[in-house]
């Protein structure tokens, strides 16, 4: 039996995301509630990485995910960013859960070192794309 988008989420993404106080509902919803302190401004990055163009489907899970999260830690941190919220879109055509598990190990291992909490994302049958949009907060008008 195929791996249902709820299974997927429980068995490799729910309970291996770091938690943090300023979400109030994550991970599991098709909405996620997140607080901003007063006087900050919500900053965001979105990466889009297809299969044989952006990465190699056969090169280690760990070090894709690994590699997807730290690009969009560095884009956000070269704006004087903190990272601390992220979302996930994975698109398969034959899910390989091999793979998978080894890509959400590497993906949030580095989570957990920046304190980057996954609250949601989105899962489908296509061609194979991770999207991830990872978010953070900046003082109103750090970046103006």
């Amino acid at each position: 039996m195929p791996l249902s988008e709820f299974d997927m989420i429980a068995k490799y993404f729910r309970d291996a995301s770091p938690h943090r106080a300023d979400t109030i509902l994550a991970i599991g919803d098709d909405a996620a509630l997140i607080r901003v302190d007063e006087g900050k401004q919500l900053d965001t990055v979105l990466l889009q990485w297809l299969a044989g163009v952006d990465y190699e489907p056969a090169a280690p899970g760990a070090d894709t995910g690994r590699r997807l999260l730290a690009q969009a830690i560095s884009e956000l941190e070269a704006q004087m960013v903190k990272p601390a919220w992220m979302t996930l879109s994975l698109s398969f055509e034959h899910l390989d859960e091999t793979w998978l598990d080894q890509f959400s190990r590497g993906l949030l291992d580095l989570a957990e070192q920046h304190q980057i909490q996954l609250i949601g994302g989105d899962s489908s049958r296509g061609p194979d794309t991770l999207r991830l949009h990872l978010m953070g907060t900046s003082t109103i008008n750090q970046m103006a």
